[in-house]
């Protein structure tokens, strides 16, 4: 009874190979070889060196069948200080589960981040090391787990690790040294707002120059061709430099005067904001912006500074902005610059959550965005010390203003959802502006149930219809798709291809040209009242029309005189 079920094994052996255990000892790569999907796949498995037509296994120095010497590869090239591009390593093995299901993951990373580099002016190799066929670099490595992603810099065998559900390209580029230069004085701003008014659309030229040794330093104006695009023709004449520098300023003034209020360490409540406050900062920030050096620093000795305020202090000293500069791009009282820097902050952040979320590798990396309003207000309770500003922030956000519960609560896994976070807190701003506006009219009429005209609140909205018409329509409602492409033209620091496709798109659906806006705003540039654009097409509306009708009128008159002149109608009737 027993020799049919093993005739039947041995015959489906015979049948299909595949269920051996020699073919499944055999496959030692995951990305080498022919894959499901045929579109390109930029990462390049390590081999070892093959032995008649198969691929060996890694093993120590031994005779071969021919006499030769087969060598085992024991630090690869692309491990060591002599590699000298950027890479990113994964080390896995083809029998792991896990492996096997990032695979697509990884490749869909490599393609993508490589795009996204190259658009910054650096190249990055991507790799995977098979633990299964070079365990001696594996163990010598001392992998222990997989898959296990490591970042090395171009010419350099240290390396940062990450876990693999959490990699993302902003991450690699920090660590590779990716980094904007955003200070300027106010000369060179102004030079350069012109400059990047005559080329607002040009294409990014890549300078090898500025190519660092582990890194690369993007230029001023590389990062800031399409700021004529949003601040040519109207108030918003801030360049995109200016609205980092005062960001960062602002981070920089909170950490020194609004962490701190007590003497001691922080409460306990107020710690666990703080840490989670920088935690996203660092993680969704620009990986290129300079203010990371200061989180960066904060993070490696958090014990330190949420218990020494000396400490914050330091860091500040050392990684924060130069005390040269000044808030000049929010206003020109310094006053309001730590407000407004802030808020630009909180723009930048929720556009960046935004940006990564779209290059997130897997659902895990994603950034939920009700979770980041929740951060946000959560700040302001904490550290933001104007109290009736802060009451009324936290009063809206309880109370879901701008349909913020909804909004931000969907649970779909898509842009589009994401792209509700920087619309929300812009619409939150807006209503901030028209209350401040307010406000600032009861003073001036010494109280009393004051309302703002339609004109006072157009006003105090932002951005104008001057620097972006195609954002309005003319009953007062927006376009949200328009809106986030002004917001992401603005406080995205980088202006990458994206940018330039927004830049374009805003104008066409304004209808407006370059020239256009010359005849209609000044060929200089200069300011143009509202009122007075206003009163101006009030007046030609009002004259123009009767005029219009006063011609045609008089043009039909003389044309039936004539025609009863040729004819002798009129005279027949007179009869």
């Amino acid at each position: 009874m027993m020799f049919l079920p093993r005739l039947i094994f041995l015959v489906t052996l015979l049948i299909f190979p595949g269920f051996s255990n020699e073919e499944e000892e055999e496959k030692l790569y995951l990305y080498e070889g022919e894959l499901e999907r045929k579109d390109y796949n930029p990462v390049q498995d390590l081999l070892v060196s093959p032995i008649g037509n198969k691929i060996s296994r890694e093993t120590d120095s031994e005779d071969t069948e021919d006499g030769d010497k087969k060598k085992s590869i024991v630090t690869p090239q692309i491990l060591t200080d002599q590699e000298k591009k950027n890479r990113v390593v994964e080390f896995y093995a083809p029998w792991c589960p896990h492996c096997q299901d990032f695979r697509y993951h990884y490749i869909d990373f490599a393609r993508n981040c490589s795009s996204l580099a190259k658009t910054y002016g650096m190249d990055v190799d991507f790799h995977a090391v098979s633990c299964t066929a070079h365990k001696k670099v594996c163990k010598k490595e001392k992998i222990n787990r997989y898959p296990t992603i490591r970042l090395y810099p171009a010419g350099s065998a240290n390396y940062t690790e990450v876990k693999f559900f959490e990699i993302h390209c902003f991450t690699a580029l920090r660590a590779f040294g990716l980094e904007l230069d955003y200070e300027e004085d106010d000369s060179k701003s102004n030079k350069e707002t012109t400059t990047i008014q005559n080329n607002h659309v040009a294409i990014m030229k890549t300078n090898k120059n500025n190519l660092r040794k582990q890194g690369r330093r993007i230029s001023q104006q590389e990062s800031s061709r399409t700021n004529g695009v949003i601040s040519k023709y109207r108030r918003d004449g801030r360049t995109k430099s200016q609205i980092s520098n005062d960001a960062f300023l602002s981070f920089d003034f909170a950490m020194r005067q609004s962490v701190y209020t007590e003497e001691g360490p922080l409460k306990n409540s107020t710690k666990l904001v703080f840490v989670e406050w920088i935690g996203l900062l660092k993680q969704a920030l620009p990986p290129f912006w300079k203010i990371h050096n200061a989180l960066d620093s904060i993070a490696s000795n958090i014990e330190n500074v949420i218990t020494d305020e000396d400490a914050l202090i330091e860091i500040m000293d050392r990684d924060g902005p130069s005390h040269q500069l000044n808030w000049n791009g929010c206003t020109n009282d310094d006053s309001h610059g730590y407000t407004c820097g802030l808020w630009e902050l909180f723009h930048i952040l929720t556009v960046s959550v935004v940006e990564w979320n779209v290059a997130a590798v897997t659902p895990r990396s994603v950034i939920p965005v009700e979770q980041v309003a929740n951060l946000l207000s959560s700040y302001i309770s904490e550290f933001f010390a104007c109290e009736v500003c802060r009451r009324h922030f936290l009063s809206n956000f309880d109370a879901c203003s701008q349909d913020r519960c909804h909004r931000l609560g969907n649970s779909d896994w898509s842009e589009k959802e994401w792209k509700q976070l920087p619309l929300w807190l812009w619409e939150e701003h807006n209503d901030v502006n028209i209350r401040l506006k307010r406000e600032k009219k009861e003073r001036e009429q010494g109280g009393g149930n004051v309302r703002l005209t339609s004109e006072e609140t157009w006003d105090a909205k932002w951005p104008s219809r001057y620097d972006c018409p195609s954002c309005w329509n003319s009953d007062g409602t927006w376009d949200d798709e328009i809106i986030y492409k002004y917001l992401r033209l603005k406080y995205w620091p980088m202006d990458d291809a994206k940018n330039t496709q927004y830049a374009k798109e805003i104008q066409q659906a304004a209808h407006l040209t370059q020239s256009h806006f010359d005849d209609d705003y000044g060929r200089d540039g200069g300011e143009l009242e509202e009122e007075g654009i206003d009163e101006e097409m009030d007046f030609r509306i009002l004259v123009g029309i009767p005029a219009l009708g006063l011609i045609t009128l008089v043009v039909a008159t003389i044309r039936k005189q004539i025609q009863l002149d040729r004819t002798g109608r009129h005279k027949k009737m007179d009869l």
